[in-house]
């Protein structure tokens, strides 16, 4: 067990590392230079053809050290990363680690609920599913599920936003993250993600059924959802590991939601960073959630390690 344990350490730390040495080289092969891009947003210049101009670039070049070879540059990145020194925006001139601070509440609030969401529909879809395996609810669920897949995220969201804001005026389209704003998002994030939830608990259910303790349950003559039950309370830990899996996908996954709802989470400050060409919020946003991800399956491998000790 602790050979398997250490392993599992050494491949999440060499993850991390080969992710944020891709992350750092993928982003300095956007088209497109970033400190022309910055100074342009400001506006302070108004002319590119001037000694002031072509010094601010050089100040600019030379404060980020994009002046310097990338080797370098990721070397001296990384030594204040390990510090959780991401450096400061180009766009906000700010800590990017307080800004993300500030930004990560409302993305782990808008996760946690869309996994409970995600969790629930997919629960009474697998459940009822497999009850009623092979009859007309069953093919309707099926058919569903495959049609909420086929779906873009984003289409869904556009389409819940015109249904419930514009057609019923049932949610306040605007900017912000209240309590008000966030049930919506979170029926999105929830139905977009449980067809893949109920397709497991019905096929776990399924197997669990052809075992030899529910065979002996239904000669006992046991009540149908009685003897469901007993299948899915069996098959919980599997769902559970299947869930943590599912969160590390969502967590990424809410960036396109974060923007459809104008969500104030790191989805829209990561795509706000994209499109100014901010190096340091880019490579942050990226490595933190890479990182996120990389702990939760851990922790998922590492429970996982001590069930199979355990039999």
């Amino acid at each position: 067990m602790i050979k398997r344990i250490i392993e599992k350490t050494v491949s999440s730390i060499i993850t991390v590392f080969l992710a944020s040495v891709i992350i750092f080289t993928v982003v300095r092969f956007i088209p497109g230079d970033p400190v022309k891009i910055i100074i342009g947003s400001l506006g302070e210049i108004s002319s590119t053809d001037s000694d002031l101009y072509r010094n601010k670039i050089q100040s600019l070049r030379s404060e980020y050290a994009l002046d310097e070879p990338v080797v370098n540059q990721y070397i001296a990145w990384a030594r204040k990363a390990v510090k959780l020194d991401f450096g400061k925006s180009m766009k906000t001139r700010r800590s990017v680690v307080i800004e993300i601070a500030k930004k990560f509440p409302a993305t782990i609030i808008l996760s946690v609920a869309g996994i409970i969401a995600e969790f629930l529909i997919g629960l009474t879809a697998g459940v009822l599913s497999a009850a009623y395996y092979d009859k007309a609810l069953d093919r309707f669920l099926r058919l569903l599920c495959v049609i909420i897949i086929s779906i873009p995220g984003f289409v869904l969201g556009l389409m819940s936003i015109y249904y419930f804001g514009v057609v019923h005026k049932a949610y306040a389209i605007s900017v912000g993250s209240t309590a008000n704003k966030l049930w919506l998002p979170v029926l999105v994030l929830g139905i977009i993600g449980s067809p893949k939830i109920a397709r497991y608990i019905r096929a776990n259910i399924l197997e669990e059924l052809g075992k030899t303790y529910i065979i002996s349950e239904m000669a006992k003559g046991f009540l149908r959802w009685r003897i469901i039950k007993n299948a899915f309370m069996n098959v919980l830990p599997l769902v559970i590991t299947y869930l943590l899996y599912s969160f590390t996908t969502l967590i990424g996954g809410a960036v396109v939601i974060e923007n459809v709802f104008s969500w104030p989470g790191l989805g829209s400050y990561a795509l706000d960073s994209v499109l100014n060409h901010d190096y340091p919020a880019i490579q942050a946003y990226v490595c933190v959630t890479v990182v996120i991800i990389v702990a939760i399956n851990y922790v998922n491998e590492l429970i996982e390690i001590l069930l199979d000790n355990k039999k």
